[in-house]
């Protein structure tokens, strides 16, 4: 299947103006509307073609996505020179880069390192993005039939003498065209790894409870070679039990007691 040229569709150049693009459009909408057409489903379909066109050419962001190298429809599995590519070598991993989730941990932090400062070292467990099959959970991929690769659908309606039409994304395969046949045997089809990393927490001497420490680029994997998230670790502050306490440890209390007692008054 070759990719749609919507600019062939309106009949416009590739550098045509928005308006007239919507010149174009208006002007075939008219003539193939079904409610002039009766029965002549060659002209429906034509209808459906030119509507599907223009919604993604009158929206800059999806003409900008289409006309782009990276967007959707060439990522797709389209080859300008050779038509379309093998299903085995697509996968939806040349779409744009994402920028990966946040991760936000709450960390038990002993009262001292609050009094005092200091450095904290612990191992973070959490679930990453898998980076063999791109976080979608498949390793081999085939066109998806509900949209014919495309990764929108368009629907048409008729209340009484109007017809309407509308683009949607398509539900059968999220946008991406194609719909994974092969379970990603790095994740087992989950599309997420188990991680372990070693943080180091640099605790400011006087900190509060609750203080939220962040770490840039410390976060879940970006999608499509995109930048990691953040790391942001919530410090929730543990009081020791009295008995646990040394002389030396009570001694300190009490003076923190009795500075915060003076600067109260």
């Amino acid at each position: 299947m070759n990719r749609k040229n919507h600019y062939q569709t309106l009949g416009v150049d590739q550098d045509a103006s928005e308006g007239d693009i919507k010149k174009a459009y208006r002007k075939l909408a008219r003539k193939y509307h079904p409610d002039h057409n009766q029965g002549d489903k060659a002209a429906e379909e034509r209808f459906k073609e030119v509507a599907e066109a223009y919604s993604v050419l009158s929206d800059a962001k999806k003409r900008r996505l289409y006309d782009s190298p990276a967007d959707p429809f060439s990522a797709m599995g389209f080859n300008f020179f050779g038509g379309r590519q093998s299903h085995r070598s697509r996968r939806p991993d040349r779409s744009m880069p994402t920028r990966g989730q946040d991760l936000k941990f709450v960390k038990d932090i002993p009262l001292y390192y609050f009094i005092a400062g200091g450095k904290v070292v612990f191992d973070l467990v959490f679930n990453d993005m898998c980076v063999e099959c791109n976080g979608t959970g498949s390793s081999e991929w085939k066109e998806c039939t509900d949209c014919n690769g495309e990764g929108i659908r368009v629907h048409s309606s008729r209340q009484g003498n109007t017809f309407f039409t509308r683009t949607d994304t398509c539900q059968a395969c999220r946008g991406l065209g194609e719909l994974g046949i092969e379970k990603c045997t790095g994740c087992d089809g989950k599309g997420l790894v188990e991680t372990k990393k070693e943080i180091t927490l640099h605790i400011p001497k006087g900190s509060s409870d609750g203080y939220v420490e962040r770490q840039p680029a410390q976060g879940a994997t970006g999608r499509n070679n995109g930048p990691k998230g953040d790391l942001l670790v919530k410090y929730r502050m543990i009081l020791p039990r009295i008995d646990d306490l040394t002389e030396e440890q009570m001694e300190m209390l009490k003076d923190i007691l009795c500075d915060k007692e003076n600067s109260a008054s």
